[in-house]
């Protein structure tokens, strides 16, 4: 019988039915727990998102104890889901919550490909916006070492670096031989286009959420999980940038 259970599963969209979201994320989520106990398993390791805070307003350092304003469904019933999960007095429930996972495979690097090889992915606002990234490798590391050193059921957030979006979006396209993007959208147009792009298409391929993840600078402050876990990055800038290029030019160009 195993010790733990690490719950990954998600309907991790930023658009689509309410009742999809509520069953997977949610219902879902009680499901496991209700297996953990049944089944004797003492530690359920929860991966949410930093999505649970939202966008709170510019220069705000975000830490365990923010304030939870999730935005779209997905963010709502990720902090669902660690709310049921508080329910289970028997049960030792750690989570973490990373922010945008980006490396070899990442669904959201390979959209970025096909637009910036299509030339169509501006930027919103000026592009210094900073934007929080984890390596799905350090999300690893960070699950292994909560898995190992938490003795009370805590919630950290993961991260790997930050860096502004034009630094991150220039130097690979540098060294991948792409044309970087040559527009800059304002945030209130790419907003508004989004709104209407919600509300007139059953699969909208721009969202406000998306508008707001690259043109909002996110802080997010990670220290427990060094402090309580040990953990260290293993994936800074330079060498998450080294993997994405490496996996382009194998698996993509």
């Amino acid at each position: 019988m195993p010790d733990a259970v690490f719950h990954n599963a998600a309907y991790a969209m930023d658009h689509g039915k309410k009742q999809d979201f509520y069953k997977i994320n949610v219902q879902g989520t009680r499901n496991v727990a209700d297996g953990c106990v049944e089944n004797d398993i003492s530690h359920l390791i929860y991966t949410s998102s930093d999505g649970v805070y939202g966008y709170p307003k510019e220069g705000t350092v975000i830490s365990k104890e923010s304030a939870k304003k999730p935005m779209n469904l997905y963010q709502k019933t990720k902090w669902l889901g660690e709310v049921v999960l508080q329910e289970y007095d028997s049960l030792k429930t750690s989570t973490i919550r990373p922010p945008l996972v980006f490396g070899p495979g990442s669904p959201d690097l390979k959209i970025a490909f096909e637009n910036l090889k299509k030339q169509k992915f501006p930027y919103i606002g000026s592009g210094n916006q900073l934007l929080p990234i984890t390596h799905p490798i350090d999300v690893a590391q960070c699950m292994r070492l909560i898995l190992e050193q938490d003795k009370q059921g805590e919630v950290c957030n993961v991260l790997s670096f930050q860096t502004s979006i034009i630094n991150f979006i220039e130097t690979i396209t540098k060294k991948t031989g792409l044309t970087p993007p040559q527009k800059h959208v304002p945030f209130v147009l790419a907003y508004t286009a989004a709104f209407f792009s919600e509300l007139f298409s059953k699969n909208p391929t721009l969202t406000r959420f998306r508008v707001k993840s690259l043109g909002c600078t996110r802080i997010i402050n990670a220290d427990k999980a060094t402090k309580h876990l040990g953990y260290k990055p293993a994936y800074d800038f330079e060498k998450t940038v080294e993997d994405i290029v490496q996996w382009y030019n194998t698996e993509i160009k």
